[in-house]
């Protein structure tokens, strides 16, 4: 029960505000902080301004912008629900559960995002809570999420036994930075929690970048020189130019100036667009890829066209197609196991990207000019993905590589121009 005072005071409950009349004629309000366990005054001219000041006051205790109040994760959630979704937090976990449909129904016109954004982020919601990760600012929040990601089985890919590819941690783990990032522009956080924090450690950082094809798979997997397989040709442009998937999917025969040896990137990711050098012999595969194509196919050169088209039953989507090629070349990564997924070792199309990194700092081309080619933030990143350099070092030493010049093709080939009925 609360205390009685005077006559002039006013005392709602415990959990909420009190107000009384000062004799100087001021009002006071009092709001109790659950966090501290006592009263916190706030004083103004009118009766209206102090109950105000508290009604404030005690909402900033239940957001958690009071550095002495809690930051919840459910006060939070909401908040950014709300302000990225278009929806509560009770509505996006009824998208992410298939829930969305049913009455009072969500329409599609009220989101802001892509469904599978919301459902990515509710189930790094639902992982915080299980690992009791729900205040901000108690001082094992970080040691909780650090639980969290503990519990998840690390693989280097995607896997079907419920392992996390490393790319997924790190996408998680930027999901949980989010939240903390909106907390702490609201006010709501003095502190980022989490700095320096990351779940995925130097180990599986390296591992992620250990694969890379050899000079001898490459100049096997170019000797076939099947201009006219979109699977082939997709690989090679990867191979020659560090694209990712999709922007090597995407880069049409507009986008290629033959004369400037340039090829621009429209769709990269993050929207930025940039430059890359197309080297002396993709230039070359390219000249014999147009060729191919024959004049029966000749609507597929103009330039609206992608340069490596959809083509049915070599679709560029299909990952059986890539590891397919590789197989008719004899490349493969079947000896021996990754130590962290216990799953064999084998070469991916993202492979060609760091392949073309470590190539190209092994003909001494600078990282930061690699860096802007490869689209990347930092040049840790390009440093990163360039970590096999030594794989081409050797051969880029013994054959007299200029710098930023790769020579893929064997050196009994280079002279020779592939026939347009290869």
């Amino acid at each position: 029960m609360a205390h009685k005072h005077n006559g002039y005071h006013q005392d709602d409950h415990r959990d909420g505000i009190s107000v009384d009349q000062l004799p100087s004629g001021s009002w006071r309000a009092r709001v109790w902080d659950p966090s501290l366990l006592r009263y916190r005054p706030v004083t103004r001219d009118t009766e209206k301004a102090a109950r105000d000041e508290a009604k404030r006051l005690r909402a900033n205790f239940d957001l958690g912008r009071d550095n002495a109040a809690p930051c919840t994760l459910a006060a939070v959630w909401d908040a950014y629900s709300r302000e990225n979704y278009g929806l509560t937090a009770s509505e996006s976990e009824r998208m992410a559960d298939g829930r969305g449909a049913e009455p009072p129904p969500i329409r599609p016109e009220q989101l802001r995002a892509n469904v599978r954004t919301i459902e990515a982020m509710c189930r790094v919601v639902a992982g915080l809570r299980k690992a009791g990760a729900t205040n901000f600012k108690t001082p094992g929040f970080r040691a909780q999420v650090g639980a969290y990601f503990s519990t998840l089985a690390l693989s280097r890919t995607k896997s079907t036994d419920g392992r996390i590819a490393v790319s997924t941690r790190r996408r998680m783990t930027s999901q949980v930075r989010a939240l903390v990032n909106f907390a702490r522009a609201a006010g709501w956080l003095p502190t980022d929690p989490l700095a320096n924090f990351t779940a995925v450690g130097k180990r599986e950082q390296s591992d992620t970048t250990r694969e890379v094809f050899g000079l001898d798979e490459i100049r096997r997997l170019l000797a076939i020189a099947t201009y006219d397989d979109p699977v082939w040709v997709h690989t090679v442009l990867m191979l020659y130019t560090g694209l990712r998937d999709s922007e090597a999917r995407a880069v049409t025969w507009e986008d290629y100036e033959v004369e400037r040896r340039l090829l621009w990137v429209r769709k990269a990711k993050g929207g930025k667009r940039r430059a890359v050098t197309v080297q002396s012999e993709l230039a070359m595969i390219l000249r014999a890829v147009s060729t191919a194509m024959g004049p029966q196919a000749k609507s597929a050169c103009l330039p609206t066209s992608p340069i490596a088209r959809q083509v049915k039953g070599r679709g560029l989507g299909s990952f059986s197609m890539f590891v397919k090629l590789l197989k008719d070349v004899k490349i493969t990564r079947e000896k021996g196991t990754d130590p962290i997924s216990g799953m064999p070792r084998r070469l991916t199309r993202h492979a060609l990207r760091h392949t073309y990194c470590a190539a190209m700092l092994a003909t001494g081309e600078p990282g930061d000019n690699l860096r802007i080619m490869m689209g990347h933030g930092a040049e840790d990143l390009t440093t990163l993905y360039g970590a096999q350099v030594a794989t081409f070092k050797a051969s880029a030493e013994d054959e007299g590589w200029e710098r930023g010049k790769l020579c893929f093709l064997h050196p009994a080939s280079r002279a020779v121009r592939p026939s347009s009925s290869a």
